[in-house]
Formats: C-alpha cells, structure tokens, sequence
C-alpha cells in the first residue's frame, strides 16, 4: 500500500493542527494530536464533531486498503470490495467537504 501507517498519524496531526489554527487557538505548534482534539472539543464542538467524522471516515478507508493489501487482494479485488472502495472514498470525501464548508461558514 502506497499509504502507511506513518502518513495516517502525519495526516491526523496535520488536520487537527490545520483546524486549531482555523479556530485560532494558541500555541498549537507545541501540541501533539490529542492535545488539539482536546481543544478543539473544548472550543467549538460542531467542528470537533466534524473533524471526528472526517478522520473516521479517512480511517475506515485506509483500514479497509489495509485490510486488501493483508489478504493479498490488491488490484484484484471483488465487485462487493469494489463497491466499498468507492464507498469509503464517498464517505472521506463527504466528510473532508464538510468541515471545509463549515469553516468558510465561520470564518
């Protein structure tokens, strides 16, 4: 897989750090992911639950590739996993519009 464990933490960190700074909260580059989670929660609960989403939806696609690539099916998968793939590509890209709309909206 082209994705590995070590971009998903990079990309969790890197929303939450991109969200925190939208929301202006302080010194957020001495934080880690939970701390900004943290923050965000106690900050503005709409976007935390958005954010959440995201990162779920982002999470269950990469753990499904995960998934493909353990049992040997990568590029060759079934019509049903094919229909998940798109699925779960649907669902992060849905998600990640979310909160994007929504941080315009309160910008």
């Amino acid at each position: 897989m082209f994705i590995t464990e070590a971009d998903r933490t990079i990309l969790f960190y890197h929303a939450a750090l991109y969200i925190a700074q939208k929301l202006n909260l302080r010194d957020v580059d001495l934080k880690g992911t939970n701390e900004l989670l943290d923050d965000i929660r106690a900050t503005d609960q709409d976007t935390y639950a958005l954010l959440k989403s995201f990162l779920g939806a982002w999470n269950a696609w990469f753990e499904f590739h995960a998934r493909i690539e353990k049992e040997g099916k990568t590029g060759n998968v079934s019509e049903p996993e094919r229909n998940e793939i798109h699925a779960r590509i649907r669902a992060k890209d849905e998600a990640r519009q979310a909160i994007v709309q929504h941080l315009r909206s309160i910008a």
